[in-house]
């Protein structure tokens, strides 16, 4: 199924139609929208838009055009007119106007009638064009009549060939001032002669969109406009001329050679037969109207809903809306292609839904009240099985929930199938689950022997080597707390990351924490600027790796300056902790990102780490329900906080 416009997309589609459009419901016929050329040909502005026709309108009480307005609303009745006359007032001044008009139901999903769509189409200029062309005829007529009286009282002194020379003159005189009303009409007339179609009347308006001028007249239309061989329009006018029938074309499409290049264009166009006295017809008028403007515009907005269409197809990407209040769900081919679906009837939202696994459900369903509720965005990856096969596979679903001019939401948005994805992602973690498991039982050992070098160098009193094992036991620390980090990280994103709630005191904690970081970093000062004594509940030990971390940071981050300082702060019912260095600081672009998984401010290789240790610290306070971030400014140093709530 093509993808359903949303209301910006309709709206957008309608401001370009150039052809007056409102949309009114209610008895009253109250204007819900009204393009910019409807408000012109009303001589009104947006104010009017939430008003009563014949409020917001005062001059059409007594027309018939709210009623018909309330009766199509009421009855979904559908009425056209043709050249009505209508009397508005524009700039003060009231008169009539004339219009081709359509007043068209507006039903909703359930048949209900929600609106009225009125289109026109101002035709006044050729009704009065008309009027006036009709009126030279009843003046020539009734002239011919004067002129006949005339002679009859004078028909005994004149003889026959007076009177045929006066009739001659009179038909001179007749032809001279049509011709006349054709040069001055305002819309592109031009009348030829004989199945040669010379050019016989040709005004300016014409000739402008023939792209030609004044010597085009006199001319057979083939040789005024050798472009037109091989298109149909010449073809139209002699035909005309033979069968005597009128021809009406819409939106024709033409090609005229304008300053030596041939244009493209669309025209509406009137080919009329003028009769001759004698009944026979010799001559045809044409009537031509430019609209290529609204039909490039119209053909534009078409073009980019293919190209939409294709992209969405391309990207496999599947469509889907979802009416608020009925539930009702469309959807294109390729979303009814990733769920599996080929049901005789079209999948319902229900359907969709029971296929969501159980675990997914209920959040997917808040996700979608919030939206509805709320407004906005929706974003939501969720589990399901196809209906063909069973099979498990991993969705994502975005959209955004807007409001329709009527008030009512609507929803609307796309799905993806990221599988693959979540399939990557779920090896990555089985693997540095594996591979940090598998390292946790050397690296034991490791330290079981480095800690028995130690007793042996003090028992041998052998500084040097001594040193050395300080120096590996400290880097054993350090390997130790990524293998932890990666196995908290793989706990965190497989839901099995526990808290183990106990109360204890922070200070304290605070105190352990920076007397294990001197021990692990005497190259830096670790100053504790004050502390206030205070319990809290939470998980004593991820709490300290927490701080441990921000610790060792400072520490790595600050080759250049040997003091971090510390402090903790009761603030209210909270506890704010707080770890400042004077290293080397981090660029205001980093700072959004500095807590994201894996996310590593490049520091051209002088420190080393794999991203992970924010981010669980950032999760570890999250989930006591606190607070962390970060102030610093490049060069300068960098100052890391954390709050959490005191008991």
């Amino acid at each position: 199924m093509p993808m359903l416009l949303d209301t910006e997309q309709l709206l957008g589609m309608m401001k370009l139609i150039k052809n007056p459009i409102s949309v009114h419901a209610g008895d009253d016929a109250t204007v819900l929208y009204a393009n910019d050329y409807m408000l012109a040909v009303w001589g009104k502005d947006s104010s009017i838009i939430g008003k009563p026709l014949e409020v917001g309108l005062p001059e059409m009480k007594g027309q018939p055009f709210r009623e018909m307005f309330a009766t199509s609303f009421r009855e979904g009745k559908t009425y056209t007119g043709t050249e009505t006359p209508a009397d508005l007032e524009l700039q003060g001044k009231l008169d009539t106007y004339y219009f081709d008009f359509s007043y068209q139901p507006v039903r909703n999903s359930n048949g209900e009638i929600i609106a009225v769509m009125n289109s026109a189409i101002d035709v006044t200029e050729r009704v009065k064009h008309r009027q006036t062309l009709d009126k030279a005829k009843l003046d020539a007529l009734v002239l011919e009549k004067e002129q006949a009286i005339n002679e009859q009282l004078v028909a005994d002194k004149l003889e026959l060939e007076s009177q045929v020379l006066l009739r001659a003159r009179e038909a001179v005189e007749n032809a001279q001032q049509f011709k006349r009303l054709v040069e001055q009409a305002p819309v592109a007339i031009a009348v030829f002669r004989t199945e040669e179609l010379f050019v016989d009347i040709a005004n300016e308006s014409i000739l402008k969109i023939w792209g030609k001028d004044s010597s085009a007249i006199g001319l057979p239309l083939y040789k005024a406009m050798p472009e037109l061989d091989g298109q149909p329009f010449i073809g139209i006018l002699k035909n005309v001329i033979v069968s005597g029938k009128p021809y009406f074309g819409k939106e024709s499409k033409a090609f005229v050679m304008h300053r030596g290049v041939l244009t493209e264009g669309y025209y509406n166009f009137i080919c009329q037969p003028l009769k001759n006295p004698d009944g026979t017809i010799s001559s045809v008028l044409q009537m031509v109207t430019d609209v290529t403007a609204q039909v490039v515009a119209r053909l534009e907005v078409q073009r980019t809903k293919e190209m939409m269409d294709m992209a969405i197809d391309a990207a496999n990407l599947g469509s889907w809306r979802i009416d608020p209040e009925t539930k009702n769900l469309e959807y294109n081919d390729a979303l009814a292609r990733m769920y599996g679906y080929s049901g005789d009837t079209p999948m319902t939202f229900d359907q969709a839904i029971s296929q969501v696994t159980e675990e997914h459900k209920t959040r997917l369903l808040l996700e979608i009240d919030k939206a509805l509720d709320m407004g906005g965005l929706y974003d939501v990856t969720f589990e399901q099985r196809r209906f063909d096969s069973d099979e498990i596979i991993w969705l994502k679903s975005f959209g955004k929930v807007n409001l329709h001019e009527n008030g009512q939401p609507v929803f609307t948005g796309f799905v993806m199938d990221v599988t693959e994805a979540k399939k990557d992602e779920q090896r990555k973690h089985d693997f540095i689950s594996i591979v940090s498991h598998e390292l946790k039982t050397p690296l034991t050992s490791l330290n079981g022997y480095l800690q028995l070098l130690q007793r042996m160098s003090k028992k041998s009193e052998d500084l040097q080597t001594g040193r050395i094992a300080d120096s590996a036991v400290r880097q054993l620390k350090r390997m130790n707390e990524m293998v932890n980090g990666f196995l908290d990280l793989s706990r965190l994103e497989a839901g099995k990351l526990i808290l183990e709630m106990v109360t204890f005191d922070f200070e304290k904690l605070v105190n352990e924490m920076i007397a294990e970081a001197e021990l692990v970093d005497s190259s830096h000062r670790f100053e504790l600027l004050n502390c206030d004594s205070v319990h809290i509940t939470g998980d004593r030990l991820k709490i300290a790796s927490v701080i441990s971390n921000l610790l060792s940071n400072a520490a790595k981050y600050s080759p250049g300056s040997d003091l971090v300082t510390i402090s903790c702060d009761k603030i209210g019912d909270q506890i704010h902790f707080s770890v400042s260095d004077s290293g080397i600081g981090i660029a205001p672009e980093h700072i959004d990102n500095l807590f994201d998984r894996f996310y590593r401010v490049n520091s051209s290789g002088q420190v080393s780490g794999f991203g992970i240790g924010l981010y669980l610290s950032k999760e570890v306070i999250t989930r006591h329900q606190g607070k962390i971030w970060v102030e610093s400014r490049l060069g300068e140093g960098s100052t890391f906080h954390f709050s959490l709530p005191v008991i």
